[in-house]
C-alpha cells in the first residue's frame, strides 16, 4: 500500500526463493496445473460449505489434502484467517505428500463481492484484500 495515498497498486510483486512457487511460475502448462485446479474448486466447495450451501466433496488430486483447523493451528497460523462472513472472504490451505503448501483463495463467489472488486479493483484499501495479503503473510512465515 502507498502510504502518502492509501492506494494498492494492482500488480503486486511475487516473490519467490526458487522453491515450489518457481516451479509452477510462468504461461507454460505443467503437469501439476489440473491438480491445482481442482483445489481452487475444492476451496469454492469449502466457502459454499461455511455458507450451508453444500456439502463438502473431499476427493482431491493426487497426494494432495485440506489443512484442518488443528493443523493450520499447529503452524502457527489462527484458522479464523481463512473465512471472514462478514467482508465474504474464504480460503484454504492445502499440502501434498512432498511438502508442497497452496494457498488457495475464493474469487467472487457471491453478489457481496463485487463491491470488493470494484473498489480494489480502482485501488481503494479493501478488507478482502487486507485478509488476503495477512493470510499470504502468515503462510509464508509458516512454511517459507
Amino acid at each position: 500500500m502507498n502510504a502518502s495515498t492509501g492506494m494498492y497498486s494492482s500488480s503486486p510483486s511475487i516473490a519467490t526463493n526458487g522453491g515450489f512457487a518457481s516451479e509452477i511460475a510462468g504461461q507454460e502448462p505443467h503437469a501439476i496445473d489440473r491438480e491445482l485446479s481442482t483445489l481452487i474448486k475444492d476451496n469454492y466447495a469449502v466457502a459454499d460449505a461455511r455458507s450451508g450451501t453444500s456439502m463438502l466433496d473431499p476427493i482431491l488430486p493426487g497426494t494432495w489434502a485440506r489443512m484442518d483447523d488443528a493443523t493450520v493451528r499447529a503452524v502457527g497460523i489462527d484458522p479464523s484467517l481463512l473465512h471472514d462472513a462478514k467482508s465474504g472472504f474464504d480460503a484454504s490451505l492445502y499440502r501434498d505428500a512432498g511438502g508442497a503448501v497452496v494457498v488457495a483463495y475464493a474469487g467472487s463467489n457471491e453478489w457481496k463481492d463485487w463491491p470488493h472488486n470494484f473498489g480494489q479493483g480502482l485501488g481503494f484499501q479493501d478488507a478482502q484484500y487486507d485478509q488476503a495479503i495477512a493470510l499470504a503473510q502468515e503462510a509464508k512465515r509458516a512454511f517459507g
